[in-house]
């Protein structure tokens, strides 16, 4: 039953355990001997209702022929109909598409068939237990307003092969180090105690031995009151990442390049995806990096010398250290055009506004910078913004919050302007610049259409590129946040 995780769409044999892909035929509908049927328990569980991360035991030695390829799980409870569909192999799509992906398994020394959900269950909703043989084994209640915490896998991502290195993170980890048992192939692992991410929450990363290429385990349900995330784990051959070609302002960042700005390192060129753990202040910033894609990790001082240490990861779990002497830049102003409401639900072009935001690590000053879209040109005139303050750019005669939207905060600078571009902002987008005298380009915001009046185009993070479409979106309710941080759906 493991549901893109079996290489073929038919059932597959592989390390003793059985993967039912789809639903069989033959004759499912004879009557199976006059019995007790197998006993069904769950766990770990609370007052017989199953955690989030349970798995179901079967106890199917006194049935010889029940296999684990022929057990299945659903969301809710079947009725009689739909289970002489399961046993049939004629399910309509309204239940199929309720079949919940697991992996299931014998183990000869208990007699029992394990059946390991491959994703956590829903609190409170409820899963049904179908043999093709014997019909519903059990219908089983997951706990309701489940406090325990959850380490969910955040590499390798789910349906990913490579299982040398998996990294957990949740609200919070395990405090100390574990040794564990991956099933079914019976490999140990160890998991490191937690550590703290930036972010928020902490992390624990889970070391396998023993596994072989192809071989697919699961973690334990549960470990020091933490339930660990489900999903398979697919081993593959470990394979040293291939080393990007860093530019002349580049140096060597592990697998990849960075390129040290003021207050930050902007780390690109990953020559394949990559997990990075690095470590600043006490905590680490950990984050997936791939072929296209960028990361500034920020927190680095200003025109200084400095060491930057982590480590790299790649999907097979080969593990590459870090260890790079970073000389910084000076400290200065970053320009960043943050947010734009092109409709308003007042008057246009007069309620129209565009956030600038001084993110750098050091105050500045707009004058002589220059606003532009395809249209015209405004020069901004002196403003002094500090590190992480914002302004409004804005028409002369803008009044703000008319008509239903959102007022600027309080205490937020306004920069009026004769106009905003040329003629007001388009609904139907435009490309926005800020560019300084000399014609360099501080800060550019997409050309991205306002679909409903009074909710802005916004950046989902500061750092976010000027090209990458995906980070922009429309703003999440209120509608726009002009002058405070910007929440994006």
């Amino acid at each position: 039953m493991a549901r893109g995780i079996a290489p073929s769409p038919s059932r597959v044999a592989l390390a003793g355990v059985l993967f039912a892909t789809h639903l069989g035929c033959g004759d499912p509908l004879a009557a199976p001997p006059a019995r007790e049927p197998p006993q069904v328990n769950v766990e770990p569980s609370v007052e017989g209702r199953a955690l989030p991360a349970a798995r179901l035991r079967v106890r199917a030695k006194e049935w010889p022929a029940l296999a684990p390829a022929e057990l299945f799980l659903f969301e809710g409870e079947l009725s009689d109909s739909q289970v002489r569909d399961v046993r049939r192999g004629t399910l309509p799509r309204t239940v199929s598409e309720r079949e919940v992906p697991a992996l299931a398994w014998s183990e000869p020394e208990s007699g029992e068939i394990v059946v390991a959900p491959s994703r956590f269950l829903e609190p409170g909703g409820r899963i049904t237990l179908v043999s093709k043989t014997l019909g519903r084994l059990a219908v089983i209640d997951i706990v309701s307003g489940n406090v325990t915490p959850r380490l969910a896998r955040v590499w390798p991502e789910a349906g990913e092969a490579g299982a040398g290195y998996v990294l957990l993170c949740g609200a919070s980890a395990p405090r100390s180090a574990w040794s564990l048992v991956l099933e079914p192939p019976l490999a140990e692992a160890t998991l490191e105690s937690a550590f703290r991410v930036e972010a928020g929450g902490a992390c624990s990363a889970v070391r396998p031995k023993g596994l072989s290429p192809g071989d697919i385990a699961v973690l334990p349900p549960e470990v020091d009151a933490h339930l660990l995330d489900p999903a398979p784990l697919v081993a593959s051959t470990p394979v040293e990442p291939r080393e990007a070609e860093c530019g002349a302002d580049q140096l060597a960042f592990g697998p990849a390049c960075a390129r040290a700005e003021d207050d930050r390192l902007v780390i690109t060129d990953a020559p394949e995806p990559l997990l990075f753990r690095v470590e600043r202040g006490g905590a680490e910033a950990v984050f997936v990096l791939g072929p296209g894609e960028g990361h500034v990790l920020f927190g680095l001082l200003p025109g200084a010398e400095q060491d930057v240490r982590g480590l790299a990861v790649t999907r097979s779990g080969v593990v590459r250290p870090i260890a790079v002497s970073v000389r910084t830049l000076p400290a200065r102003p970053r320009w960043i055009l943050n947010e734009v409401l092109a409709n308003p639900l007042g008057p246009e072009p007069k309620e129209e506004w565009i956030e600038l935001v001084n993110a750098g690590s050091l105050e500045g000053s707009t004058l002589g910078l220059v606003l532009e879209d395809a249209a015209g040109a405004s020069v901004l005139p002196e403003l002094v913004l500090g590190p992480g303050e914002s302004a409004l750019l804005v028409r002369e005669d803008f009044e703000g919050g008319l008509g239903g939207d959102v007022p600027p905060a309080p205490g937020v600078p306004l920069v009026r302007l004769s106009a905003l571009g040329g003629n007001g902002l388009s609904n139907s987008g435009e490309r926005v610049r800020l560019l300084d005298a000399t014609g360099s380009v501080h800060s550019a915001f997409p050309s991205i259409p306002s679909r409903r009046a009074g909710v802005s185009v916004a950046r989902r993070a500061l750092d976010a590129r000027d090209d990458d479409p995906d980070a922009f979106g429309e703003h999440a309710e209120p509608g726009a946040s002009p002058g405070t941080p910007n929440t994006v759906r």
